[in-house]
């Protein structure tokens, strides 16, 4: 009704999303429940609150696939390229080679491969299934686990990982630096450099927090023992933080996330910074709707069984969505060494098979990944079920798990992992603990530092602080207790208590109720934001006697401003405690001419000599003036106390427009240091424009749950312990008018009324789309799922979130977006709905659009002989400011062509790329080539580049007539050389070229490359049986297809019988337009049939235009008669997707396909019999004894599939009509 732009409210959303403002009017109750050590400033974004050093907790958000800024990708994002259905046996080769066909396609311009899609049925698997490559998904149809879905059933008796997806190789790192600051906090993103020789922004570096001996005694470590529990040594406890430059200011380094451990040359010994580059990282890569399951033979003790479903190594950006598994030993999803932005997410751990004991039954272990996600996850019978290991560095996140039945604690396992945060986790069973185990377990020792658990609730909480570090436990339910496990052997270890806030058996959550969105939701405000940190003065608890205190930067005119306004006051640097002085100094920053700062936020460390009640802050000038007592900044410490306040810049943010922030403090004090946090932005581009929601309805429960109450002008979202006041919104935006790239998008709503408690309210996108307004009751209600945003309203001002994630993952789907509102804590809200009178208090969609696209030229493919270089190859690209454009490139097949063998020349809209393969090796390989704009828009081509000795592209067979001849003998083809992918493969009688040769006993040998274009078995009056070896592949993988029969090269047609088998064979057609043809006949109305007998063969997969048996082409009369393989599947996009016999001409009768053991098939339509023709369908007879199956689907997007049997079609002349059989007897 009035899904149209906004025009009446547009103009203000314009204004406010391009001064970088939020859009929302933050309050707080008495009613709210705040923690003192992260709280809402008052623009609404999070503050984390400094101690005396500096340390707080750390923003999380950054963890995750692509960092959380995207949404994980949709089948419609990573098509299906091969499908494998379960046959009887080991199904372990299978699916292998399937994923070894999708790991050697080409990526697409969005970096992956394609899916190997997984039928239903049980996959029973003897071995590991590796996934190697970028840009593969391992998929399933659905995860149930009541045995409809696709069960991967591991069922050897020994220990191993059922699906392990891993890069290679380590990281391999360049020049050392030293870090130059007496203390580094926890939290920070910033540091001085001895040289930045060698770094740039884009870096990929490790920041190394240095161990020492005297840390390692300080933490109690060198206690443990004896073996097999070890003390802790310098060399083991080396913290190397993966961290990114984004930003470089003379020799002040800052990178994408914060440091997760204190590095402190206070007390101990300086950090180091070195960059590193590692090319065996595999990204892209994913495994979902799957069920997992491992054989335990009967013991619910027994350890000889499939112990972890599924493992990553050295991979970044990937996934493991809706994937349960059950009885596997150790973990449902294990993340290792090298990993990070890896999400696991809607995942079971279910009933593990062990003994329960160390070692075992882990869950979603987080084993020194970073950047890690697992969110939604369930586990039962588990024992550490959210949980890392040894050295794990932060950020990594676990939010909203529940475990079940648990039979030990989540939390930090072992040996100091640091950056953690366990979010809305709950135990059943268990503790959540962070602590000093001592000897516990194998010498645990302290578990981990800089660790946060926020808003859970388990049987009993242990957190305590080690020397030197803090770990919180925040707004969680349950007892609290003292721990004992440091005591074992050593009771004068340290174990001193934790940071608790607001936490115990009768303790309340605090707002937000999910720390980690909140943190992501200020991340997301607007666009590729950044947090840049700048600290004055060094941390070191007004240690410095130096006469007139550390001496801090001060710009002059600010300098005498201040003189005149102190008069007779003296002016000090800082760590000068005393009465009646002025401490004035300088920040300094820098911003590009394209960048913005949206948000700061200030911070001081004081100590006041008797009382600060008479203090006063300024902030870039004299006249801008702050009391110590208007600000809430009282008390302040004194003696050895040290008080840190920090205040919201955000009605403050005109202060920075000039790279630089004067400030002074004036009174009875003194400042260790002080830190100005910005929030930098490109500047806004593209254009705003705004939707109202197709629908928006409230649903109420108890009485009301019938009833709809679309057409109100307000919807109410209510939580109350009456279910007859229980309500709920939603709200939907149709997006199908949406177009241009999509930088940011924001749902803004005004809430109208507010009960007493001005209470929690939270956002999920909903379950389903297909809801009305005028129909949506209570009882129908769609539900929602995971919260992804939280706020407090207030009525005097709008609330805003962002949605971009979620408005991509639409545009990608049905281009619905559906939203659910409800409450989190008991209070009611009324927020304007659509039909609200004031268009300008409307539900609102605020979405920024990108300008035009860059653009670059088509580049031609290019052929070339192995070890050596293409030419320069010219290009040109244009957009806004064309010699600001950056240009770069990317290899589908770095086996091939390495991303650093691509190198560009040129300058301005005139560009080349050169391309060098590494030497003697041969393949395909498409080169992408991306132009990326300053405002981070970007356009793509690509070619492709074929390496390749041969000189023709038709080989014929020449070998011997019987015996087993392989095809990786040169000798056996004309000309002299063996086949390989870009090769048309031809077995006939090739007349003066060749020799004819009847009944070729030829072998797909292991020493053949595996693919081919194409293969044809034609014009031979005998037989052709070809053997595909065992575990081996042939890929088909050009235009031309496979084709028996159709040739007339030595003037006639004459009856043709292939075979192709092999029964641990597979063979895979892949070639949107390619066909496979069976066909023979006669240029003179006889009849010759042509067969081709695959019943032999393990596994046929095709993904191709159509099959065609017995259907007219270059022979007259047509007949064929197709044998499928014992395991079948066929996509087969064309139309008709398949077709048996079809001509215009009397005769060319009863053509023939025999279907195999699993057959899958994929096509909008399906012929049998078509004009004067007649044909049938039907199982293999042989195979009948076998119970056989078919499953027939359409091969498009709506999945509309016709079966024609005996299809009347126009003939050309008159006679027999067409006639079809269908018999699916036997199956």
């Amino acid at each position: 009704m009035r899904n149209q732009p906004c025009h009446l409210w547009l103009p203000i959303v314009r204004l406010l999303l391009l001064a970088g403002l939020f859009l929302t009017n933050f309050r707080t109750t008495a009613a709210t429940n705040l923690s003192v050590w992260v709280f809402p400033g008052s623009s609404g974004r999070l503050i984390s609150q400094p101690d005396s050093l500096g340390n707080r907790i750390i923003d999380e958000s950054s963890v995750g696939y692509k960092r959380g800024l995207a949404p994980l990708p949709t089948s419609n994002t990573v098509p299906v390229r091969i499908i494998v259905s379960p046959v009887a046996g080991d199904n372990v080769s299978n699916i292998q080679s399937a994923i070894n066909y999708v790991s050697g396609l080409p990526l697409d311009t969005n970096g992956f491969r394609g899916a190997v899609l997984l039928s239903n049925g049980v996959h029973q698997c003897a071995s590991t299934i590796y996934i190697k490559a970028s840009g593969v998904v391992l998929r399933g149809v659905s995860s149930n686990t009541n045995g409809s879905g696709v069960v991967l059933e591991a069922t050897a008796a020994s220990q191993y990982t059922l699906v392990e997806i891993t890069g290679s190789g380590s990281a391999s790192s360049g020049a050392t630096h030293n870090i130059t600051n007496l203390y580094v906090p926890v939290g920070a993103r910033s540091f001085y450099v001895d040289s930045t020789s060698g770094l740039s922004v884009g870096s990929e570096v490790f920041v190394r927090r240095v161990a020492t001996t005297n840390w390692i005694h300080d933490l109690g470590m060198d206690l443990l023992g004896p073996p097999p529990d070890v003390p802790w040594t310098t060399g083991g406890y080396m913290l190397d933080m993966d961290r990114t430059i984004t930003h470089i200011e003379g020799n002040r380094i800052f990178v994408d996330a914060p440091v997760t451990c204190a590095i402190d040359a206070l007390h101990y010994t300086n950090g180091t910074i070195r960059p590193f580059t590692w090319s065996g990282l595999i990204t892209n890569v994913g495994i979902e709707h799957i069920f997992g399951k491992s054989d335990y033979f009967g013991s619910t003790t027994n350890e000889m069984h499939g112990w972890t479903f599924i493992q990553f190594d050295k991979t970044v950006n990937g996934w493991a969505r809706d994937i349960n598994s059950q009885y596997f030993g150790y973990a449902c999803v294990n993340l290792n060494s090298g990993d990070k932005f890896i999400t696991v997410q809607d995942c079971q751990s279910l009933d593990p098979i062990s003994i329960i004991t160390g070692g075992r039954r882990y869950a979603f272990p987080i084993n020194d990944a970073q950047y890690c996600l697992v969110k939604n996850c369930y586990n039962r019978q588990d024992r550490h079920q959210f949980v890392t290991q040894s050295l794990t560095i932060g950020p990594n996140v676990f939010v909203d798990g529940t475990s079940d039945n648990a039979h030990a604690e989540a939390g930090p396992h072992q040996r100091w992992a640091t950056g953690i945060l366990w979010d809305n986790v709950t135990i059943h069973g268990g503790n959540n603990d962070i602590q000093n185990a001592g000897n516990y377990g194998t010498g645990h020792g302290w578990e981990g530092a800089s660790c946060v658990i926020w808003n859970n609730a388990a049987n009993g909480f242990i957190v305590q602080n080690p020397p030197g570090a803090r770990n919180w436990l925040i707004g969680s339910v349950g007892p609290i207790q003292n721990g004992s496990a440091w005591n074992i052997g050593y009771p004068n270890m340290p174990h001193a208590a934790g940071d608790y806030d607001s936490s115990g058996s009768t303790a309340t959550n605090v707002f937000p109720d999910s720390i980690y969105f909140s943190q992501l939701q200020d991340r997301l405000t607007v666009p590729n934001l950044q947090t840049r940190d700048y600290w004055l003065g060094d941390i070191d608890a007004f240690s410095n006697t130096v006469p007139g205190g550390e001496k801090i930067f001060l710009d002059t005119t600010w300098s005498n401003a201040v003189k005149s306004a102190a008069g007779s006051q003296p002016l000090d640097g800082f760590d000068v405690v005393t009465n009646s002085h002025w401490i004035p100094f300088t920040f300094n920053f820098t911003l590009a001419t394209n960048e913005r700062v949206i948000a700061a936020t200030f911070s001081l460390a004081m100590r006041a000599t008797n009382s600060a009640a008479a203090a006063v802050l300024y902030l870039g000038g004299i006249t801008n003036s702050f009391t110590f007592s208007s600000l809430g900044w009282l008390p302040v410490g004194t003696g050895t106390n040290t008080t840190v306040r920090v205040l919201d810049l955000g009605n403050q943010i005109n202060l920075l427009t000039n790279g630089q922030l004067n400030v002074a403090a004036q009174g009875d004090l003194g400042i260790d240091w002080a830190m100005l946090e910005l929030q930098v932005a490109p500047n806004a581009a593209g254009t705003v424009t705004s939707l109202t929601p197709a629908a928006d309805a409230t649903v109420r429960g108890g009485t009301s749950a019938a009833n709809n109450f679309g057409t109100a002008t307000n919807f109410t979202v209510r939580q109350d312990a009456s279910a007859n006041n229980q309500q709920r919104a939603y709200l939907r935006w149709d997006l199908t008018g949406v177009s241009g790239k999509i930088s940011q998008a924001r749902i803004v709503l005004t809430p109208l009324a507010i009960g007493a408690n001005g209470i929690e309210q939270g956002v999920a996108v909903a379950n389903s789309n297909n809801w009305t307004e005028t129909g949506v009751t209570w009882n129908n209600q769609p539900g929602g799922g995971e919260r992804f945003a939280t706020w407090l309203p207030a009525t005097n001002g709008t609330v805003s979130f962002d949605v971009t994630p979620q408005v991509l993952d639409a545009l990608t789907a049905d281009k619905q977006l559906s939203l659910q509102l409800f409450s989190i804590g008991t209070n009611t809200v009324d927020y304007a709905s659509r039909e609200n009178a004031n268009a300008a208090s409307c539900p609102q969609l605020v979405l920024s659009v990108l300008g035009s696209e860059p653009t670059i030229s088509s580049i031609a493919d290019r052929t070339i002989a192995p070890s050596v270089s293409t030419d320069p190859i010219s290009f040109t690209i244009s957009g806004t400011a064309v010699s600001n454009l950056t240009v770069n490139g990317d290899s589908s097949n770095p086996n091939l062509v390495p991303v650093s063998n691509i190198v560009f020349g040129g300058s301005g809209a005139n560009r080349t790329v050169t391309v060098t393969p590494l030497a003697n090796q041969s393949g395909i390989a498409v080169i992408t080539v991306t132009v990326t704009d300053p405002s981070g828009l970007t356009a793509s081509g690509s070619f492709t580049l074929t390496v390749s000795s041969h000189a023709v592209a038709k080989i014929v067979w020449n070998g011997p007539g019987t015996g087993a001849n392989n095809w990786s003998t040169a000798g056996h083809w004309l000309p002299t050389e063996t086949p390989e992918f870009l090769d048309d493969v031809k077995f006939f009688d090739a007349g003066a070229i060749g020799v004819a040769v009847s009944n070729v006993n030829n072998v797909v040998d292991a020493g053949f490359g595996g693919s081919i274009a194409s293969l044809q078995f034609g014009n031979t009056n005998g037989n052709h049986t070809t053997l595909i070896s065992s575990g081996g592949t042939l890929n088909l993988l050009g235009a031309n297809g496979f084709i028996v029969g159709t040739e007339t090269d030595n003037g006639s047609a004459q009856t043709v019988f292939t075979t192709v088998t092999g029964v641990g064979g597979s063979l895979n057609i892949n070639n949107d337009n390619a066909d496979l043809i069976v066909r023979q006949g006669s240029a003179n109305n006889g009849s010759q049939r042509a067969t081709l007998d695959m019943s032999g063969l393990g596994n046929f997969s095709a993904v191709l235009n159509q099959v065609l048996v017995g259907v007219a082409g270059p022979v007259n009369r047509p007949v064929g008669t197709l044998y499928l393989a014992r395991t079948n599947t066929i996509v087969a996009s064309g139309s008709p997707g398949i077709c048996a016999a079809d001509s215009g001409s009397n005769g060319g009768s009863a053509s023939q396909i025999y279907l195999g053991i699993e057959n899958e098939i994929y096509a909008d339509t399906i012929t049998i019999g078509r004009q004067k023709t007649s044909a049938a369908l039907s199982f293999n007879p042989a195979f009948t004894n076998l119970s056989p199956t078919i499953f027939l689907r359409g091969a498009g997007p709506d999945r509309v599939a016709t079966l024609a049997i005996g299809d009347n079609s126009a003939q050309s002349v008159s006679g027999s009509a067409s006639s079809g059989v269908v018999d699916f007897s036997g199956g």
